[in-house]
């Protein structure tokens, strides 16, 4: 279902049933009509053109490859912390990656040529920040699947500026259902895992250097469930033998199944989850497991 590249997750608690989580979905930006940005009012039928952050990155090649494949506008820029400016190919379209310190000049001509603008960002924990502020001061729509930043800080930028902005630590619509269910439950049943022990494993690909913003989210929801389990408890894979041996993750050629076709735009491969609950003290211990796929990307 994901390969040792992508993410996966393993959620061992302790309890009377099984139980999957997914990432929590975030929407913010444009909460006062008297300033929100002009190209947003149409945004569903002119964003056309899409500037894809750091396509010098994994994952933000990936993105513009995807832009590429579905047909749609893939602006031939990028930003990357490089010192001088690179030129890549994706698909057989040249992309100039600029340095990060000339982009606020590299912007402007963007924005001139491409006057319904959306990026895409997936690029660094230590940038979301800078690139957030970076796009609301331009007043440029945006969507966000990086993790890790100052997430308050974050969600105040743009709802303060009235940006319009998608962002979320995971894309796929299975996983934000099963997130909105963790939640709703621990807004009407709180604590009721009072007493239970949760561990969570996740993984994700070799280079991924923060702790998955969907274990995280999983560990906010539990919380409030009453299971404790903290941010620092969460066990981090990267290494492709333990993720397949231990967590049963497939085999992957170019981070994806050897047998799975380039998947659409706005598609996020998801995590496996793997659910144990069992009593904490009791000697009539029952376990179940439950291991929900999801093949999107």
């Amino acid at each position: 279902m994901s390969g040792p590249s992508m993410g996966a997750m393993r959620v061992r608690g302790t309890g009377a049933r099984s139980v999957a989580a997914g990432g929590r979905h975030t929407i913010r930006g444009a909460p006062r009509r008297d300033n929100r940005s002009p190209r947003g009012k149409n945004l569903a039928c002119n964003a056309t053109s899409i500037l894809v952050n750091s396509t010098a990155g994994k994952m933000g090649f990936a993105t513009a490859e995807s832009v590429v494949m579905a047909g749609l506008d893939l602006v031939p820029v990028s930003f990357a912390a490089i010192e001088a400016k690179e030129r890549i190919s994706v698909e057989n379209v040249p992309v100039d990656v600029y340095p990060i310190g000339e982009r606020d000049e590299v912007i402007e001509e963007v924005k001139a040529k491409h006057p319904d603008l959306l990026v895409i960002d997936f690029t660094l924990p230590d940038a979301v920040n800078s690139n957030a502020e970076f796009y609301v001061r331009n007043g440029i729509p945006f969507v966000m699947g990086t993790t890790g930043g100052d997430r308050e800080k974050l969600l105040r930028d743009v709802s303060e500026s009235g940006n319009y902005a998608v962002i979320a630590a995971n894309m796929g619509k299975q996983i934000v259902a099963l997130q909105a269910m963790l939640q709703y439950a621990a807004k009407e049943f709180p604590g009721a895992f009072s007493g239970y022990k949760l561990d969570v494993v996740e993984s994700h690909q070799s280079t991924k250097v923060d702790t998955s913003g969907t274990a995280k989210d999983i560990v906010t929801s539990f919380n409030e469930l009453g299971m404790p389990c903290e941010e620092e408890d969460i066990v981090k894979v990267r290494e492709a033998k333990q993720q397949m041996e231990q967590m049963k993750v497939p085999e992957v050629s170019e981070g994806l199944p050897v047998s799975s076709p380039p998947p659409p735009l706005g598609k996020k491969k998801q995590p496996s989850f793997l659910t144990r609950v069992e009593p904490t003290s009791s000697k009539n211990r029952s376990t179940s497991t439950a291991t929900p796929s999801t093949r999107t990307r």
